[in-house]
């Protein structure tokens, strides 16, 4: 609807303070960058990515907090794996055990995992460019909200 707003709390850079920052929702932006959805791991292999959707990123699957930061980031990888393709097969990783895609992850080398992982730097996210002064010091803020977590 018009003019729908959301306050959140900004904390001030400098004395760490939150503000209260209402945000027009209708002035948010999605960054969409155009990639290429398959990535050839190496001649033989190619990943079919998608992006992680919001009921991947909360139903738990994915982020365990007992869990460390590495091992989320691998999950929520493999679940952004669509299918593995080889010259005469198409695996679909939907159908596979999240283990066994985090076992293919994890037999890349560092430059394969970071141009699969390359994938989800570009995943479209928003975007909101805040400006306020601090209600306790003075202290002018500018800061960039991005990602949904950021807004609600």
């Amino acid at each position: 609807s018009v003019g729908e707003k959301s306050t959140i709390q900004i904390k001030c850079k400098k004395c760490e303070e939150p503000n209260a920052y209402s945000v027009d929702l209708d002035e948010l932006v999605v960054e969409v960058n155009e990639g290429d959805s398959v990535i050839e791991v190496n001649d033989d292999i190619s990943v079919e990515m998608k992006y992680p959707t919001y009921e991947t990123l909360i139903s738990g699957q994915i982020n365990d907090d007992k869990e460390e930061e590495t091992d989320t980031a691998m999950k929520l990888l493999a679940a952004s794996i669509s299918a593995v393709m080889t010259q005469e097969e198409r695996i679909d990783c939907s159908s596979q055990p999240l283990e066994e895609v985090l076992d293919f992850l994890s037999s890349m080398t560092a430059g394969q995992l970071k141009s699969v992982s390359s994938f989800l730097d570009d995943m479209p996210s928003l975007k909101y460019d805040a400006e306020f002064d601090c209600t306790k010091c003075d202290e002018h803020n500018e800061v960039e909200l991005k990602g949904l977590s950021d807004f609600f």
